[in-house]
């Protein structure tokens, strides 16, 4: 269990302290800039065997909302994002097995190719999304089944 915990903590939570300081440094000589977390519903949603995944998600929402007002100052925004289900070669047979569950699950239908998730990160990254910052933003189709209506 330790070595799951500094193993997943050095990934999900170290890697993104560490590479926040180092892209702020260099956005606070250049003018500002966007830094963009990503999250996961499991910081959102209860899951029994992904305990410190969930907590360490979970720590960079905090992180994001936290940096995004301490780096303000300097024109830097923070910003995280949460991704549904996206289809990619890593995870195809794993979504191939569930397909039918996690469609359902999914407002709009479907599950998500990688560029229904680029999309929304470029427009975040861009100055179209100059006023959004400290907050994290979900990217899946209507996919937390939590608030989903059912017609």
């Amino acid at each position: 269990m330790k070595d799951d915990w500094d193993k997943i903590v050095s990934v999900n939570l170290e890697g993104v302290f560490h590479g926040t300081q180092t892209a702020a440094n260099y956005m606070k000589q250049t003018g500002g800039g966007v830094i963009l977390n990503a999250s996961s519903f499991a910081s959102l949603i209860p899951h029994a065997n992904g305990v410190i995944y969930a907590a360490t998600k979970a720590a960079v929402s905090g992180m994001t909302r936290s940096t995004a007002a301490a780096l303000a100052p300097w024109g830097i925004r923070v910003v995280g994002y949460i991704p549904g289900m996206i289809q990619t070669e890593i995870s195809a047979d794993f979504i191939d097995a569930y397909r039918e569950k996690f469609t359902k699950d999914i407002s709009l239908g479907r599950i998500g190719v990688p560029e229904d998730l680029a999309k929304p990160i470029v427009f975040l990254s861009s100055e179209c999304a100059g006023y959004i910052s400290g907050c994290d933003i979900q990217i899946s189709g209507g996919g937390d089944s939590r608030r989903r209506i059912v017609p």
